[in-house]
């Protein structure tokens, strides 16, 4: 399985995002392992993921210069 992955290769796979994970192109990848982590993942979702609305993301700004001193925390 060693294929040269084509612009449209690309294409074709952000086309079909919903599928995620099998979606995913890349030389070496197998079906039955995108399957694989593709049903862990449905197992799993109760405890992985959230509604959007319950999400929070949060941003840490560091200064580098100050041994990683936090200068602001953003949440969005």
């Amino acid at each position: 399985m060693n294929k040269t992955l084509s612009m449209e290769d690309l294409k074709a796979s952000y086309a079909n995002v919903d599928n995620f994970p099998s979606n995913l192109i890349s030389p070496g990848i197998y079906p039955y392992r995108l399957k694989e982590y593709k049903d862990r993942l449905d197992e799993n979702a109760p405890r992985l993921f959230c509604s959007e609305a319950d999400a929070v993301v949060d941003f840490l700004q560091v200064d580098e210069e100050q041994n990683g001193k936090f200068l602001e925390l953003f949440q969005f």
